[in-house]
């Protein structure tokens, strides 16, 4: 629709004005990488088939460091707590219950004190990452591990996190 390749959007309007030096496309590679692991418990080697196709890009097909991560995670705090446009990116299109869906944004209040998060997580099924953003306290809780099949456990750990702070 923009006319230019998404992982060139991605470049020029993300990686590099927030400064994410580590971002890039498919499963990390290099010395020292991180390898995701298959359903079977075995770590899968970089290269074709550590990741989701090319043609899935968009739905999550980066990779990037903890320390870029929550660069992303600041903007979106600041997007959350401040009045512009970019704030239509959290709000939900439609109510539908207790959650509510926003631009890729799980939007819930949850607790007894009914805080407003943020969340989004996702999993290529050799990853597993959760982003929680609580505006309210000013807190982003990121986890990830490199086995997709922790879904569950990552959800409970990051629960538990924010359970700490409030």
């Amino acid at each position: 629709a923009a006319g230019v390749m998404y992982e060139d959007l991605m470049r020029t309007r993300l990686f590099e004005p927030l400064g994410m030096t580590s971002a890039g496309f498919g499963a990390p590679e290099g010395e020292g990488a991180p390898w995701g692991h298959g359903a079977n418990g075995k770590p899968v080697r970089p290269g074709r088939g550590a990741d989701n196709p090319a043609a899935i890009a968009p739905a999550g097909r980066v990779h990037l460091t903890l320390d870029d991560w929550s660069k992303y995670a600041r903007r979106h705090l600041r997007i959350a707590q401040e009045e512009g446009p970019l704030r239509r990116l959290h709000e939900p299109a439609a109510e539908s219950g207790r959650a509510r869906y926003a631009c890729g944004w799980i939007v819930a209040e949850i607790g007894d004190r009914q805080v407003r998060i943020l969340g989004h997580s996702g999993s290529n099924t050799m990853w597993y990452s959760v982003i929680w953003l609580v505006p309210e306290l000013d807190l982003a809780i990121l986890t990830a591990c490199n086995d997709g099949a922790q879904g569950a456990a990552m959800e409970r750990l990051t629960a538990d996190l924010l359970a700490q702070f409030r």
